[in-house]
């Protein structure tokens, strides 16, 4: 493995989330699956008869260098109408950086390897790839990813997608399926709470699954054991602290013994380590009986190796490691980077005498995750380092570790090229129509190989020829002007930075906050005619203000106001943005520096961007009923003169939860999405939808039709980009 990424600041939303998960009762849960469940097969042997055809070709992150022939294929598509909207189809999958997920099953042989496209299953020996699974996983803003298990052998997969448990025969299929009570759906900005622990038994018949149970009024820890061939929950949690309970991710060896035995859990409540029995916490189960075992019987160390019957306890720059049988301190390694604030992960060799720690000293930060990028392996009979390599892992799920102080691990190469951006939803932009050769967009982070750029401040741009993405440490503005971000102590520099001498535009100074605070600019756009620029200052990654301001002049027209959804029109000079607190359009001109609030007739206007049409002036937006608000409706708005033109009522569009609209520049074409990856195009004139697909297995953040109206660019939540066209 090789050296990868420099040193980066701690991340401490991340640590508090880890200690939250590892040792608070009230974070021990996550979802229960419904009592009914669907299996595929009846015995173990039919499951693996049952073959599936070969895996598909796996769609790599980036799109591959176009030929000459692809390139005048796409200059053929048609632009699309009315008439052959119906013959829409995939064209592209582009994603995002996404740092691979990894779990090795305990033989060493096999590893699971998930990214944004779905989990791999893959042969340690020959990398090959045994199947594919395509499943969506929540994509935690929290980081906490471990989506999914194998068993013991690798024969068999569990996962944990977005809106149900799974669980696959390799090389085989879907065997398992529950989906979440009450059709609950993870929560990108919270799980890492909600997501199910699940553990696999040796032969892949049992799942153990740790979670909460979610209903209209409460919330509720659950634990149970399924039978995935008969369909049938053989223990099923009484909340008695006598019955079998408790995490499963927590620490290092939890789940089934190797001759499924043994069901090794972890109870929260019972960890308390400054009293002489906390290794209580852990907590051993007959499968026979579903009755509990002394941990110093013999039943429990003759199906565990030592190893797994081992813990490691965190102190400042050390790491205790103690017997989970009968809490014997067996060793104290004094580890630098590690301490109660800064919990380093820890796995342990089978005879006990090895100890693996990733350390948290050269972090790569990821959404608000810390992956780490430094293994040492340590001797525990000796206390020396034994071993040191630069990794990427987001946890030790991806490595095992030898007797003898070897690692075993899928390696993991960090993507390059044009996956080097990520970005989450909560501030996101959406697509800007540069020019008729390019779209941008402005992610969190444009490249992730450069840690200490300021977020937002760089650009993302896709060439509409043959949607090849390049992603810079520049804005890219309308008429190929490219903007700096410079972070000051007091503020930001904003410079131009089009032409080999950069010239500086404006000085942005933060505004009065408190000791500690963390400032960050996001330049909405700036209008190198008029030299207007719009822009947000965020205080600890919340927005404390928006400004429309004169750069050349330092003179600002407008301040804390909402700029949800800005767009610029150069055709008229004219912006339009939502307030969504006021629940309204509104328009600025920039010949007379005026903002004006459109009024709607006995509606409010949705937080959605609004869309120019293609003569610059008109635009369309979306407005809900106060009568009905299930009723939604598109309204065009005359920019220069101030007016309505119309209110389009499209029936099919009732009680959707629209995330996003865009216009075709071409043709009297309109497209709306939804949340759940759902997209609407609507005839404007017949005001119908005339043709409905899924564009992503996700809530689409936004989209875009390409300018010479012949593609749509989708965005799902996740920043993995669909890019659909017509097609036979």
């Amino acid at each position: 493995m090789e050296n990868l990424l420099k040193r980066s600041r701690k991340h401490f939303y991340l640590i508090i989330l880890v200690l939250i998960v590892m040792y608070s009762n009230s974070c021990t849960g996550l979802t229960e699956n419904t009592a009914e469940a669907t299996t595929k097969s009846s015995t173990r042997d039919a499951i693996i008869t049952e073959k599936t055809p070969l895996p598909k070709k796996i769609i790599s992150s980036t799109p591959e260098t176009n030929s000459i022939e692809d390139q005048q294929r796409r200059r053929e598509l048609p632009v699309i109408s009315i008439e052959n909207a119906s013959n829409l189809v995939l064209q592209e999958k582009i994603y995002p950086f996404f740092p691979k997920i990894v779990h090795i099953a305990s033989s060493g042989d096999i590893a699971a390897v998930g990214d944004l496209s779905g989990v791999r299953i893959i042969d340690m020996d020959s990398d090959r790839v045994l199947m594919q699974v395509d499943a969506t996983f929540p994509t935690c803003n929290f980081g906490m990813d471990r989506y999914f298990q194998l068993n013991y052998d690798g024969a068999f997969l569990a996962v944990a997608t977005n809106k149900a448990v799974q669980v696959w025969q390799v090389g085989g299929g879907l065997v398992y399926e529950a989906a979440y009570i009450n059709n609950h759906t993870l929560d990108t900005s919270v799980c890492g709470m909600d997501i199910p622990q699940m553990a696999l038994s040796p032969n892949g018949m049992l799942l153990a699954e740790s979670g909460m149970r979610f209903s209209a009024t409460e919330v509720k820890s659950y634990f149970r054991v399924v039978d995935i061939l008969k369909n049938i929950t053989v223990f099923d949690w009484d909340g008695k602290s006598e019955s079998p309970n408790g995490q499963f991710y927590a620490f290092p060896g939890l789940g089934f013994s190797s001759d499924g035995k043994v069901l090794q859990t972890f109870d929260p409540s019972r960890f308390n380590n400054s009293s002489d029995d906390f290794h209580t916490a852990f907590r051993f189960w007959s499968t026979e009986n579903w009755r509990e075992l002394d941990s110093s019987s013999k039943v429990v160390s003759s199906a565990f190796d030592k190893g797994e019957l081992q813990f490691g306890v965190i102190e400042n720059d050390s790491i205790s490691v103690f017997s989970k049988e009968n809490g014997t301190r067996l060793e104290t390694i004094e580890v630098n980077g590690c301490g109660w604030e800064n919990p380093c992960p820890l796995e342990f060799s089978p005879d006990g005498s090895k100890m693996a720690v990733l350390l948290g000293d050269e972090p790569l930060m990821y959404k608000r995750e810390s992956i780490s990028t430094h293994l040492v392996v340590y001797d525990l009979f000796s206390g020396r380092m034994i071993d040191e390599n630069s990794a990427i892992t987001r946890n030790l799920d991806g490595l095992l570790v030898r007797d003898d102080g070897e690692i075993i691990g899928y390696d993991i190469t960090l993507m390059d090229g044009n996956s080097t951006w990520w970005t989450n939803t909560n501030l996101f932009t959406g697509f800007q129509v540069i020019d008729e050769n390019m779209i941008s967009f402005t992610p969190q982070v444009a490249d992730y190989r450069n840690q200490q750029n300021p977020l937002y401040s760089g650009s993302c741009q896709i060439n509409t020829d043959d949607f090849a993405i390049e992603c810079g440490v520049a804005l890219s503005i309308q008429n190929g002007i490219t903007v700096t971000l410079d972070k000051k102590e007091d503020g930001f520099s904003i410079i131009d930075s089009t032409s080999k001498k950069d010239t500086l535009i404006a000085e942005i100074k933060n505004p009065t906050g408190d000791p500690g605070d963390s400032w960050q600019i996001r330049l909405l756009d700036y209008v190198w005619e008029t030299g207007t620029g719009f822009y947000c200052l965020d205080r600890n990654l919340r927005v404390e203000t928006c400004v429309i301001m004169d750069f050349p002049n330092n003179e600002i027209f407008h301040e804390q106001i909402d700029l949800e959804g800005l767009q610029y029109s150069r055709k008229n000079d004219t912006a339009a943005f939502i307030n969504k607190e006021e629940k309204s359009l509104y328009l600025f001109n920039d010949d007379t520096e005026t903002l004006k609030r459109m009024r709607t007739y006995r509606a409010i206007s949705l937080p959605i961007k609004p869309a120019f049409l293609s003569g610059g002036s008109e635009l369309i937006y979306m407005v809900q009923s106060l009568a009905e608000s299930e009723n939604i409706y598109f309204e065009r708005i005359d920019t220069s003169l101030g007016k309505v033109i119309r209110r389009y009522d499209v029936d099919e569009l009732y009680k959707k939860e629209i995330s996003s609209i865009s216009a075709s520049g071409k043709e009297e074409l309109w497209a709306a999405s939804d949340i759940y990856g759902n997209v609407y195009l609507i005839d404007p004139d017949e005001e119908a939808v005339i043709h409905i697909f899924r564009g992503a297995e996700e809530e689409i953040a936004d989209m875009v039709f390409n300018p010479d109206g012949k593609t749509i660019l989708i965005m799902g939540k996740s920043g993995g980009i669909q890019i659909w066209a017509v097609g036979e």
